[in-house]
């Protein structure tokens, strides 16, 4: 009894379970801390933290079932499914037994609760979506139907306004209040839908037949939104009296008339505040459309628009559209008259945008800071739309008829005048309306600044009227071809001076043909004053199109205008150059100097073609010009590393086919002026290349010990050389000069070789020498222009290195360049005999002609 009450109170041994009835966890647990005998010390310890972490994982457990049975309580209507898992998730969790000895009972729960929380979480994220949902579609349920009732309203309202001179003595004034308040409460609504719908996009993409089924209705209320909006605003414009007198009153001061004669001053009270809701409302809805609009079309395509497409077209406030368009009906008719006469349409406009643009800024820009509106100034927008008109009616009124004028007969001088006059007023009126809109940011202390005027040209208004003339493809090119043709007139009665051809004083005109900040290049080019001319004419004729708003225009007029210019100068110079070398072959001094001329004009150009190309306006123009040359639907989707990749094969600039012109025109007559000098060589040297028996001479000397001087024959040519390229080397640019001199010596270094060495002549030992000598003096003459004049003739150091060689090893070099009679070792014995002519030295003579040249060579018999 004893023994079994002592089992039973714990004192004796319990059976332990067997290890395949653990399950692996607790076998891996108790392995852990029970690794030994000694380890049995820290049972107690390690019971009292599995307790407490049980303590906490059912209390854990309890609070995820509070958590979990709150959420079904709320959302059982709408989740079945999730709380049918739930409540089984529930029972589980009941059903863990509280005895903290069944340890293995008690892990197989926690994990099959650990298993069931993706699920949990998946449900519950599911439902936050569903309600996420149901709020937004209540929301914009309830902002659509207001902005539906509101419109309805306004509609049914709008048949009673009546558009009176006065508001104070209209008898619809409180129609015309309930109207205003109406639109306002209406374009705040469409501002509310297109922030949800934004919010949405971003958000949750997927919801697509939300935001198509809110569009549908949207833009149903829009349909007779805007329009009654339009209509209430001109109301308003009507009532306080808009628009303003065209032109000052005599009777009174300048400054008090246009104060007096601009309603908008007038504004006050109720009229003032009336005024200012009709106007935030159509600015604000304006906004919330072009939002609206921008959206879509992002939407519809499925391709982000390229790195060189312009963004679209900037919408002017239709608020100032409307404040323009009755002074656009009063001033048509003066228009009208002034067809042949623009500075006066010009000068209209302009005196309308300097009486009333601060006016209009100091009174609607407020009004438009209230309306919440970014990326607008009321400035800006009161001047483009003044421009705009101006486009309009010289699109439809004037340049119209006269490109059709123009095409059937581009001689006609009187249109083509007219034509380049409108031109010029149309820049002088964009850099004066661009003047104004500075105003407003720039001080008055800087506008009276010389640099002033430069931060006019840097800045881009948002309309120039410039842009009408390339708003057709045809219109642009008939301007361009103007613009070159009367460009190209002014050049030619330039050039009939034969003073501007000349080199002498050729530094005394100093004409700016570059950009003011341009660096004056430290090499001298000795160009005479008509390659300056020019350039000068053509940088004005790129400048026409530097006011145009966009790239491709500018390109454009660019491509049609440059390469037409340079082929005419060069025509001029070429010219010039086949009626000097057709009298006397260039052998005349005056001859060459007029050839040099034009090789100096050319060489400047290009260098200046290079300098332009490397200004950032012509390098955006090339990556333009880059990109169109490629494929625009692949180029429209890269990104900006892919395509500055592919940008690799179109390196250079815009005027890259003007610069291959003009190098070649340099290139071919520097060749001309090469074989000019070496046909004065030839002449002066034919009794010594005639001469063959002089190469077999031997001293009458003991050996060879006689001084060897220069041949006789040879002087007077390398005299005559010497004094060209002295002539040469004075007129010539530097880099044409050593393009020359250069050219020169390899054309001799061959011309020796095939008439002296080649030429069928018998060499001596004392020949040998001989002919060492004159390569010598060849060399001298070359001398002042590189410090080792011997490289740049190395078939003549390789001749005479061969033909100085002891005889000894001049036979076994000639044995070695036999070709080899079994065609399958001619490409080994090919590399043999090279390695056998870098012994002796030889670097660019070949094989065959190293040994036709050893054929000549002969040794006296001792």
């Amino acid at each position: 009894m004893a023994g079994e009450r002592g089992r039973r109170d714990g004192g004796g041994l319990q059976t332990l379970p067997h290890a395949s009835s653990l399950s692996p966890n607790l076998r891996a647990l108790l392995n852990h801390h029970f690794k030994s005998i000694g380890d049995l010390e820290n049972a107690r310890p390690l019971l009292a933290s599995l307790s407490s972490d049980l303590q906490t994982s059912e209390r854990r457990s309890s609070e995820l079932q509070s958590s979990i049975a709150s959420i079904l309580a709320t959302w059982t209507s709408t989740s079945h499914s999730a709380s049918s898992s739930l409540s089984s998730l529930r029972l589980k969790l009941q059903d863990l037994p509280p005895n903290a000895s069944v340890v293995p009972a008690r892990f197989d729960a926690h994990e099959d609760l650990v298993g069931q929380l993706p699920l949990l979480a998946a449900e519950v994220s599911r439902i936050e979506r569903v309600r996420q949902y149901a709020e937004i579609a209540l929301r914009l349920e309830a902002l659509v139907g207001d902005l539906e009732d509101l419109v309805t309203s306004i509609v049914l309202g709008a048949s009673q306004i009546k558009l009176p001179r006065k508001m104070a003595n209209s008898p619809s004034v409180d129609v015309l209040i309930d109207l205003s308040s109406k639109l306002s409460s209406a374009a705040y609504s469409f501002q509310k839908i297109e922030n949800v719908i934004g919010e949405v996009i971003t958000s949750w993409p997927n919801w697509k037949r939300l935001v198509m089924a809110v569009d549908v209705r949207v833009d149903s209320a829009l349909a007779s939104l805007k329009p009654s909006a339009l209509a209430d605003y001109r109301s308003k414009l009507q009532s306080i009296g808009w628009p303003p007198a065209l032109m000052p009153s005599a009777q009174e001061g300048e400054g008090r008339s246009v104060q007096l004669d601009n309603p908008l001053l007038l504004l006050h009270g109720e009229m003032q505040k009336e005024f200012e809701n009709s106007f935030i409302s159509l600015s604000v809805l304006q906004a919330s459309q072009c939002c609206r609009r921008a959206r879509k079309t992002l939407n519809g395509s499925k391709t982000s628009p390229g790195i060189f497409r312009q963004s679209q077209d900037h919408e002017l406030l239709w608020a100032i559209d409307e404040l323009v368009a009755p002074i656009k009906e009063r001033v048509t008719h003066h228009f009208l008259k002034w067809s042949d006469k623009p500075d006066l349409i010009f000068g209209l406009v302009h005196r309308l945008a300097q009486q009333h643009t601060k006016i209009v800024d100091v009174v609607l820009q407020p009004m438009l800071d209230r309306a919440k509106l970014t990326g607008y100034s009321i400035r800006e927008e009161w001047l483009s739309a003044l421009t705009k008109m101006v486009m309009q009616h010289l699109r439809d009124h004037i340049l119209a008829e006269l490109a059709t004028k123009l095409l059937n007969d581009r001689h006609n001088e009187e249109i083509a005048s007219l034509w380049l006059y409108i031109v010029d007023s149309t820049i002088s009126f964009d850099k004066k309306m661009s003047s104004l809109a500075l105003q407003s940011i720039v001080s008055t202390s800087k506008m009276e600044n010389s640099s002033f005027e430069e931060s006019v040209s840097d800045f881009q208004p948002i309309v120039r009227c410039l842009s009408v003339f390339a708003d057709q493809a045809e219109w642009l090119e008939l301007w361009a071809h103007l613009e070159l043709h009367d460009t190209q007139k002014k050049l030619n009665n330039e050039l009939q001076n034969d003073s501007s051809w000349s080199l002498a004083g050729h530094s005394a005109l100093m004409i700016s043909s570059a950009p003011p900040d341009s660096v004056t290049p430290q090499e001298d080019y000795r160009h005479p004053a008509a390659a300056e001319i020019a350039m000068r004419r053509m940088w004005a004729l790129i400048n026409r199109c530097r006011s145009l708003p966009e790239h491709r225009w500018q390109l454009e007029f660019i491509l049609q205008v440059g390469a037409s210019y340079i082929n005419t100068f060069l025509a001029k110079m070429l010219q010039r150059c086949q009626e000097a070398e057709a009298l006397t072959a260039l052998a005349e001094d005056n001859a060459v100097r007029t050839v040099v001329s034009c090789i100096n004009c050319a060489c400047f150009c290009e260098h200046k073609l290079h300098e332009w190309g490397d200004d950032i306006f012509f390098l955006n123009l090339r990556q333009l010009q880059a990109l169109l040359a490629m494929d625009q639907s692949n180029a429209s989707i890269l990104g900006l590393t892919q395509t500055e990749s592919m940008l690799a094969p179109f390196q250079g600039c815009v005027f890259d086919g003007e610069i291959s012109s003009l190098a070649r025109f340099r290139s071919e007559w520097l060749q001309k002026l090469v074989l000019a000098t070496q046909r004065s060589l030839d002449a002066n040297c034919q009794e010594y290349i005639r001469n063959k028996k002089s190469w077999q001479e031997e001293s009458t000397e003991n050996g060879l010990t006689g001084d060897i001087t220069v041949s006789v024959g040879l002087i007077e040519g390398l005299s005559v050389l010497q004094a060209q390229m002295n002539l040469l080397e004075n007129v010539l640019g530097d880099t044409a000069f050593m393009d020359y001199w250069r050219s020169l010596a390899s054309s001799l270094d061959q011309f020796f070789l095939h008439a002296v060495v080649l030429g069928g002549a018998k060499f001596s030992s004392y020949g040998s020498l001989k002919l060492s000598k004159d390569v010598k003096a060849l060399c001298q003459v070359f001398k002042p222009f590189c410090i080792r004049p011997a490289s740049f003739f190395p078939n003549l150091s390789d001749a005479v290195l061969l033909l100085e060689l002891p005889r000894e090893d001049g036979q076994q070099l000639q044995k070695e360049l036999v070709p080899a009679s079994n065609w399958r070792f001619r490409d080994h014995g090919d590399e043999s005999k090279l390695t056998s002519l870098k012994l002796y030295g030889i670097k660019t003579i070949t094989p065959a002609m190293a040994g036709k040249i050893l054929a000549q060579r002969f040794f006296s018999k001792i």
